[in-house]
């Protein structure tokens, strides 16, 4: 868990000085490439980990034939997906109003044959609890997406286009490694590929696989219109370049800082769908509920005060870890982060309710809800953003994640049942609040920004510590079952 927290953050603050190092049009242009890959990566291999799982949970020997006809089917769908944004990449750049960036699509194109030919290792490590293994794949991976800075760095004096791409190819390097890593780990766990005592077509696998694929591509969807439509809708009230740095500023600089808590507390998400689905299984609607309520618990008393701290600390986390922005982006971004910090709560609980619906059998319905949030924000941005610019954005995001919210939490209601977190919730809430307060009259006492931060930061911590271990909330994770049945090393479905 420690190694998976920590290669969450280093993936969340690689950001950081990526947009010191391309600045906000750089990281303009990165984020217009990226929810084109991210949208394909969602149809092609992301469901695949979570589909396997849920299979192997269910019946091992079927599980491992699942899992021998996804390696195939992901080799020919990770190499589709990668000839096809190759040979997008012009259009879509032109699309986008940025055509410059036709190379960044090059150099990130080849990731999805590698993601796609890790996932099912992924999967079949997921279902059998290979934490360890998990961690050190995610660890490597975000650790390998930092020789794109280095790329990025070389190639800045030629052009921002070039830069651009550099750091892109350090998405792709890394993803080779992650899959070559995963792969190394399933022979070295003592797990070898032969011949599956069940032999599969591939429409079953595709037919089992769809559920997951739809409620993992619609969000991606909402962002790949948004990479369409945002730079546009700025650029109606302000020049393109101008509208390419603050679509960087809201979506990079502000968007990284955001992120980073909410990508921190899902690693409580990893091993929950296996987890709860042993539990459904075995028909243990207690072991449901259980595993469900500690998980929703440990992620909002993590994000709430952290939505909290990133307002209060926002007028000085911009000039501290984007000094090469200006001061007018200064100024900006923290409006804009001050705003965008209350979605860090409803994205964390939102994903949550996601992972728990697909671990009780409601991907589908999973999938619903991100196209009734989606809906609402590609609404709320048409009306809002030629109203209040950078501003109506960030509302529209609001919109989209209490929309995605709420529906989770009635889908998942209706499945199993009310869960009982008013009280702990209760003083959460509290806690966070004098939180607050403390922080909001510490910070006006400090006038060095670095100082002022990492003594908040602390304070913060202490303060919202000790107030829930006196009201006796207990943030930690799920309970691991002691019994297990996984597939065995010994059986003939391993090697």
């Amino acid at each position: 868990m420690v190694a998976m927290v920590v290669a969450k953050g280093i993936g969340a603050a690689y950001r950081l000085p990526l947009t010191n190092l391309l600045g906000t049009e750089g990281m303009g242009g990165y984020q217009l490439v990226f929810p084109v890959y991210a949208l394909l990566l969602a149809l092609s291999s992301t469901a695949v980990p979570t589909m396997l799982s849920r299979q192997i949970v269910r019946s091992p020997s079927f599980g491992y034939a699942v899992f021998r006809r996804a390696l195939t089917l992901m080799l020919w769908i990770g190499l589709g997906a990668t000839l096809l944004l190759s040979a997008l990449a012009v259009p879509l750049s032109s699309a986008q109003g940025y055509p410059a960036m036709w190379r960044g699509y090059l150099a990130l194109a080849p990731a999805l044959l590698f993601v796609a030919l890790a996932a099912p290792f992924r999967g079949w490590l997921q279902a059998n609890l290979h934490t360890g293994a998990l961690s050190g794949a995610v660890l490597v991976e975000q650790l390998t997406k930092l020789c794109g800075l280095g790329f990025a760095y070389l190639l800045r004096t030629r052009s921002l286009a070039l830069a651009v791409a550099g750091a892109l190819f350090g998405v792709t390097l890394s993803e080779l490694l992650c899959f070559l890593w995963v792969l190394v780990a399933y022979r070295a766990l003592g797990y070898r590929l032969s011949t599956p005592s069940v032999l599969l077509p591939i429409r079953p696998v595709l037919k089992a696989t769809l559920p997951y694929t739809l409620s993992s591509a619609v969000m991606p969807v909402v962002g790949f219109f948004d990479s369409l439509l945002l730079v546009r809708l700025f650029s109606l009230t302000m020049p393109l370049e101008s509208a390419v740095s603050g679509y960087g500023l809201l979506t990079g600089a502000v968007g990284t800082l955001v992120n980073l808590p909410v990508v921190l507390t899902l690693a409580f998400v990893t091993t929950v769908i296996p987890l709860v689905a042993r539990a459904l299984s075995s028909r243990s609607l207690e072991g449901v509920r259980s595993n469900s309520s500690r998980t929703l618990l440990s992620v909002l008393c993590l994000s709430l005060p952290s939505s909290v701290l990133l307002a209060l600390l926002a007028p000085r986390l911009l000039p501290l870890l984007y000094p090469s922005l200006s001061p007018s982006a200064h100024r900006l971004g923290s409006f804009l982060l001050a705003l965008s910090a209350a979605t860090v709560p409803l994205t964390s609980l939102g994903q949550v309710y996601a992972a728990l619906l697909g671990a009780v059998d409601r991907a589908g319905q999973s999938a619903r809800n991100q196209a009734l949030a989606g809906g609402a924000k590609l609404l709320a941005s048409l009306a809002l953003i030629p109203l209040l610019g950078l501003y109506g954005a960030v509302a529209a995001q609001l919109v989209c994640h209490a929309v995605y919210l709420c529906s989770g939490y009635l889908s998942y209601r209706h499945r199993a049942g009310a869960l009982s977190l008013s009280k702990p919730m209760l003083f959460c809430t509290l806690s966070t609040l004098v939180m607050a307060l403390v922080v909001s009259l510490s910070v006006r006492f400090i006038p060095n920004n670095l100082l002022c931060v990492a003594l908040n930061v602390l304070l913060a911590g202490a303060v919202y510590a000790i107030l829930l271990k006196i009201s006796g909330v207990s943030i930690r994770h799920a309970d691991k079952e002691k019994t297990h049945d996984h597939v065995g090393r010994n059986g003939n479905e391993q090697r």
